[in-house]
């Protein structure tokens, strides 16, 4: 539009560290920072009565809560060391052993050594699928989200193996 003006606004400006022309809040960054100061005195000021050596004689205020998920991960490691004991390390369950064996390793746990009295092949398939109903559960259950992406992998990975894949 020819002639047309915006209009001018006055800017009033106030004592302090403000900039001109920006709209905003009535604090000025130098109350913030002298708050922030104030507020980390007053914090260094109560933990000075905080007793932070741990060979002191003051006793905690209440035991610690143990993880509701160790339990099943003591499960899940007991669960995949009995498979890992009865399957045979050769042959059609070859694949099987090497998962479980990772999957321990993914849940911290420690495979064994040997291999006891083996499983027949109908055994193999009756123990392995009622471990992965057994993960897939756990996975259900357990609070923690990582932990039950691991569980629900595993019960996967399980159910993958061409050793249960071919029966019914």
């Amino acid at each position: 539009m020819p002639g047309w003006t915006a209009p001018r606004t006055v800017v009033r400006h106030r004592p302090g560290d403000r900039v001109a022309g920006v709209s905003g809040s009535g604090i000025s960054r130098r109350s913030v920072l002298r708050s922030g100061g104030a507020a980390g005195v007053a914090v260094a000021a109560l933990l000075t009565g905080c007793d932070l050596d741990p060979g002191s004689s003051s006793q905690p205020s209440a035991a610690s809560t143990p993880d509701p998920d160790q339990r099943i991960v003591a499960d899940a490691r007991a669960v995949l060391t009995a498979l890992l004991i009865r399957l045979p390390a050769h042959g059609a369950t070859e694949s099987l052993v090497a998962a479980h064996r990772a999957q321990l390793v993914a849940l911290d746990g420690t495979a064994p050594a040997r291999t006891h009295h083996p499983f027949s092949r109908s055994q193999v398939v009756a123990h392995e699928r009622r471990a992965a109903d057994r993960f897939e559960r756990w996975a259900v259950a357990c609070a923690n989200g990582d932990l039950a992406r691991l569980l629900a992998s595993i019960a996967a990975g399980i159910r993958m193996q061409p050793v249960l894949r071919g029966t019914s």
